[in-house]
C-alpha cells in the first residue's frame, strides 16, 4: 500500500538540546512526518471518519515540541512517531526532525534525525 498522508517543513519552537543554551533559550525544529494507511475509502466517501485527522496530529506534535523537553532529537522524533501512530488505519510513519541552527561551528543547513516505525 503507497497511500499516505505528509504533513511537510511543521514549524515549532522547542527547548531540545545538547546544551544549556538550547534548553534555556530554545529554537525552532521543522518537522516531516509521513503517515501510512489506506485512503481508499476516504477518497470514495469523502468522510472524514475514514481518513486520519491531521490538524489533530499537527496540534499533538506542536505540543509535543513546544511543551516537553528533551535532549536528543532522536526523542523527539520516537515521541512524535508514538503519536502519530494512534489513529485507526495508521500502519506506518517516518517521522524526521531537523535543527535548522545547530549549536555547531560548521557550514550547514540543518541537522536532522528521520525514523520509521509500523505497529
Amino acid at each position: 500500500m503507497s497511500d499516505k498522508i505528509l504533513i511537510k517543513s511543521l514549524k515549532v519552537f522547542g527547548y531540545h538540546g545538547m546544551t544549556r543554551i538550547e534548553r534555556e533559550h530554545g529554537q525552532h525544529f521543522v518537522i516531516d512526518v509521513e503517515c501510512r494507511l489506506d485512503l481508499r475509502e476516504a477518497g470514495i466517501s469523502d468522510l472524514l471518519g475514514k481518513t486520519m485527522d491531521y490538524d489533530s496530529l499537527i496540534k499533538d506534535i506542536q505540543r509535543i515540541v513546544s511543551m516537553e523537553r528533551y535532549t536528543l532529537l532522536e526523542a523527539v522524533a520516537e515521541r512524535i512517531a508514538e503519536i502519530a501512530l494512534q489513529p485507526p488505519g495508521v500502519y506506518s510513519v517516518i517521522v524526521k526532525v531537523a535543527k535548522p541552527k545547530p549549536p555547531i561551528e560548521a557550514d550547514i543547513e540543518a541537522i536532522q534525525v528521520e525514523i520509521q516505525r509500523s505497529k
